[in-house]
């Protein structure tokens, strides 16, 4: 995480955009600009997200998380 926010100071950029199957992207005055970083997996997605956050936003993100990937039951009745 050090190294993608040391890059987000060195090229004055305003965010960082992280997601799994993505590079990370920058937000440079306005636009977003592709890094030359490879794709994070969704492990080390899940691991940079956890650095900044603290542990009751953790658990809250995870409730969040879960309720998103669980299967929609309504899917059943099709």
């Amino acid at each position: 995480m050090s190294d993608l926010l040391q890059l987000v100071v060195s090229e004055g950029a305003s965010d960082l955009h992280i997601g799994a199957a993505f590079e990370p992207m920058l937000r440079i005055q306005r636009v977003l600009e592709k890094t030359n970083h490879r794709l994070l997996t969704p492990d080390e997605t899940t691991v940079l997200v956890y650095a900044l956050l603290s542990d009751p936003q953790i658990e809250t993100f995870d409730l969040v998380l879960s309720r998103h990937t669980q299967p929609d039951d309504r899917i059943d009745d099709l």
